[in-house]
């Protein structure tokens, strides 16, 4: 049996097989050879490729060539094109927390659609009471701060590096990023919480109350004010657009179709960008209508947050989030159980 003589990594627990032949299992964590590279594409005497294996960098075929050969015109070494590179062959523990994640991701999602409606309901069925006893009882902070805890914490362990597999610059990055955004999170909807109230302050001081009323004009600094909110809103979408380029990258690996992921990635984008135009207009409507006060009574602060389209976007976003999170969580189970 042909030995390897590469510089493969165990894909499992990260030790080197050079050394060993190829019907070998590794010598710490016992995982087959054929678990971290495909030998059903080199010869078992010679240790070449025996097979039309495209390279993985510049797709040349790399049939004939031995294993620790490197590609004639792109110089990547030949063992890199063998790597099994599916999801049923990474690190079982790895592929764990991604599904956590993707759970815990989910998890926000139905949260998110559960706390939608109920100012809606509150506003057309409870009327000022009930609206009032929900603002001041804190729903309308706890609720939403666990929401993004959990997005949070989903999107850290989505993110969680690879063991024992080389990732180009692109995934790291990418990972990286998931990341920061991840923390961001409730760090900004906690931020935007507090200007909540510097909104109503500037409108009292500034007696907005005559240019709040019907066919009034726009004031200047209600839209400026709009505008600080305009960076903490997209910072949610700008996260789930990396992650579904994320879980775009692991379909491929696995596979599967990726339509999915990539009408994720354009919702967020759409979402994320149409706040820049629509958050200065919603507010010139807003004050032109006269239905935002500056006297902060939680009736008047519901019938801003409750207008019907806003309404409905955020539901479909968080429909299509949650479907498409399953999807991914599925698509990672299966993984596992074949590694079973």
């Amino acid at each position: 049996m042909a030995m390897v003589n590469a510089e493969l990594r165990c894909a499992g627990c990260g030790e080197t097989l050079a050394g060993l032949s190829l019907d070998a299992r590794c010598g710490r964590c016992g995982l087959p050879a054929s678990r971290s590279l495909d030998v059903a594409a080199l010869d078992p005497v010679t240790g070449t490729v025996n097979t039309s294996v495209a390279c993985v960098a510049c797709g040349y075929n790399l049939r004939t060539l031995a294993l620790d050969s490197v590609c004639p015109e792109c110089a990547a070494p030949v063992w890199k094109s063998l790597r099994r590179d599916d999801l049923r062959f990474a690190d079982a523990r790895w592929l764990r927390t991604i599904r956590l994640g993707l759970s815990l991701a989910a998890t926000a999602c139905a949260l998110s659609l559960i706390l939608l409606p109920i100012p809606v309901l509150l506003v057309r069925l409870g009327g000022p009471t009930a609206t009032t006893w929900y603002y001041w009882t804190g729903c309308t902070f706890f609720g939403p701060l666990a929401n993004s805890i959990i997005w949070c914490v989903g999107l850290l362990l989505v993110a969680t590096p690879e063991p024992a597999r080389e990732e180009d610059p692109r995934g790291r990055r990418l990972k990286q990023w998931i990341r920061i955004l991840g923390i961001l999170a409730p760090i900004a909807w906690l931020v935007s919480k507090a200007l909540n109230p510097l909104l109503l302050l500037l409108s009292q001081w500034h007696n907005l109350g005559p240019a709040m009323s019907p066919g009034s004009g726009v004031n200047g600094w209600l839209l400026a004010c709009s505008l600080l909110f305009t960076p903490l809103r997209i910072v949610g979408e700008v996260g789930a657009l990396l992650l579904g380029v994320y879980l775009r990258d692991l379909a491929r690996r696995e596979r599967v179709r990726t339509w999915p992921f990539t009408l994720f990635v354009a919702v967020s984008a759409l979402g994320a960008a149409a706040h820049l135009p629509l958050d200065p207009i919603l507010y010139r409507h807003l004050s032109a209508a006269g239905r935002l006060a500056p006297s902060g009574n939680p009736w008047d602060y519901w019938l801003l947050i409750t207008s019907g389209s806003a309404q409905l976007a955020m539901l479909a976003f968080g429909i299509i989030s949650l479907v498409v999170l399953l999807i991914a969580r599925r698509m990672v189970s299966r993984a596992i159980r074949q590694q079973e």
